[in-house]
């Protein structure tokens, strides 16, 4: 079991790779972009929806991409391209050049720059959430932001349980039927977020059982050559401190250690995720 273990950690796939970069670059915990990924394109990085513009490991749409790229792309290394997208009157982002804006677009397809630009835009949610509901939110609910945008997250969480959420958010329902919609019957707000909250919590179980395997394999190995002593922990496996809400607790630094060398999908089984496509 050992033996395996080692060698699962040193099993450095390009989408586990990209996400542990993501959370130590912008302090938003892995287990969290984790989830999100999984739901979003069941870790594929060249996923593309059907019904929208959405593509990569996050499925991004266009207008969202191009935000996100023109106000966080520079501490990511897209100075360049931050530069070439514009604003327009209307609040629109464009580039002039058809073929450039292809090219920036394009780089949603890249694990590392989407999973950055995705830490980025979760720490702008979380900000934006709890200052309009005045509390906390959880990972279920802040990925309802990346789901539907900050504006359609706030009008969701602040609507009551009962209400349509397909009249609250017509545009979104409509691309996203399976969400919206048991068969012809429009889900309630209440029912839409319980679903968001049990393909993410799953996801997270998912990290956590996994985690929890690890430390008792481990254990009697870490007894005998002591390798929890405090000046090792710090030296060697000392996590980057994370924003609060997004951290995995319970587990010891090494497991996180181990957890992040993970390829993702050894962690959880796509069968109990859903995919979907995005407006």
């Amino acid at each position: 079991m050992t033996d395996a273990i080692l060698s699962a950690t040193t099993a450095q796939a390009a989408v586990s790779g990209a996400l542990k970069k993501a959370s130590q670059s912008t302090g938003v915990g892995f287990d969290y972009l984790y989830r999100v990924a999984m739901r979003e394109s069941s870790l594929n990085p060249s996923a593309k929806a059907k019904t929208s513009s959405a593509a990569g490991l996050f499925q991004f749409i266009d207008q969202t991409w191009l935000g996100a790229v023109k106000k966080y792309g520079a501490a990511h290394g897209l100075a360049a391209e931050a530069a070439d997208i514009k604003i327009g009157d209307n609040g629109k982002l464009s580039v002039a050049d058809p073929q450039r804006r292809k090219e920036i677009l394009d780089l949603r397809l890249d694990p590392e720059k989407a999973s950055a630009l995705a830490g980025e835009l979760a720490r702008e949610n979380k900000s934006a959430l709890e200052g309009t509901l005045g509390r906390a939110v959880d990972a279920a609910e802040l990925y309802a932001a990346h789901f539907l945008g900050a504006g359609g997250a706030k009008k969701l969480l602040s609507a009551g349980a009962h209400e349509s959420a397909a009249a609250l958010l017509p545009a979104a329902a409509e691309a996203n039927r399976h969400v919206f919609y048991d068969g012809a019957r429009a889900r309630s707000v209440g029912e839409v977020i319980d679903s968001f909250r049990r393909t993410i919590g799953e996801a997270q179980g998912a990290i956590r059982d996994i985690g929890e395997r690890i430390e008792k394999s481990l254990a009697p190995l870490l007894r005998e050559t002591a390798i929890f002593n405090q000046p090792l922990e710090r030296a060697s496996f000392a996590p980057r401190p994370q924003t609060p809400g997004f951290e995995m607790k319970g587990l010891s630094p090494l497991v996180l250690a181990v957890l992040q060398a993970l390829d993702p999908r050894d962690i959880g089984k796509a069968s109990i995720f859903e995919a979907r496509d995005r407006e």
